[in-house]
């Protein structure tokens, strides 16, 4: 494990712990986040080969940091302020931090090459001074990439027991983008997991009749086995092979560019 550094106070976010446990680097859902985001890379002319500084914003139990660390030559630094969760992570290349972004430590500010925030700003209730925190941390000539859950047609009470305040579409993540820095400008927005959308509305279903919440974590995300897994993770390479930009998907990337 790797050691932390502590730049912050640990915060009670309310995530279910449970769901470090099944978010696993082979989970299917990883590796196609981790897919439409290459594509989004190769698309945009940032370097997966340089020797960048990235700072990878709510990074849990670090699955995101060991994937990118090891498809990249990156050093990414992971930061979050839930402690139990920072406490499982296994060393990279980076450091671990117990960091709130919106301390704006001064040490933090404006010295990395890009920024991840994967599946956080879903969390925050009034996302855009957070999101200025977040670019704050970026250099100049800089960039954000960020993920996000999409469709609040898809909605159900797994989003409810995770803490979702809500589900993103092209136009209210835009909005959320447009005022969070002078002339910071988010210049790609995609979908991704657009086959599926019909399990995301079967789990809709499906965990209406749930009440437990550690069974809904565990019923909504977990695949009921390795054949299940293995399938999905197939058809995630024929999507991600064939669509850069499906019309519609369970979530949602977005680039920020900061200017220089």
């Amino acid at each position: 494990m790797s050691q932390i550094d502590i730049l912050s106070k640990p915060l009670e976010t309310g995530f279910p712990d449970e769901w470090y446990g099944l978010g696993l680097e082979t989970h299917f859902w990883f590796l196609w986040r981790l897919h439409a985001f290459l594509k989004l890379l190769s698309e945009n002319a940032i370097p997966a080969d340089a020797d960048l500084k990235v700072l990878e914003i709510g990074c849990g139990a670090g699955a995101l940091r060991t994937q990118i660390e090891s498809v990249t030559r990156w050093t990414v630094d992971g930061a979050d302020i839930n402690e139990p969760a920072l406490q499982t992570c296994p060393a990279g290349r980076g450091r671990t931090l117990l960091y709130n972004i919106q301390d704006e430590h001064e040490k933090m500010v404006r010295v990395y090459d890009g920024v991840l925030l994967f599946d956080v700003l879903e969390h925050i209730h009034d996302p855009q001074p957070f999101l200025r925190s977040a670019v704050r941390h970026v250099k100049p000539g800089g960039w954000l990439a960020l993920n996000v859950p999409a469709s609040e047609t898809l909605r159900s009470r797994y989003d409810d027991v995770v803490g979702h305040h809500r589900r993103y579409s092209t136009r209210t993540l835009a909005a959320a983008l447009s005022d969070v820095g002078d002339g910071v400008r988010c210049v790609d927005l995609r979908y991704w997991g657009m086959c599926l959308v019909p399990l995301g509305l079967a789990r809709k279903l499906l965990l209406q009749w749930i009440t437990d919440k550690t069974e809904v974590v565990r019923v909504g995300f977990k695949p009921p086995g390795n054949l299940i897994n293995a399938a999905l993770t197939i058809l995630m390479r024929a999507e991600t092979s064939l669509l850069s930009r499906p019309p519609v998907g369970t979530s949602l990337l977005a680039l920020v560019r900061v200017p220089h």
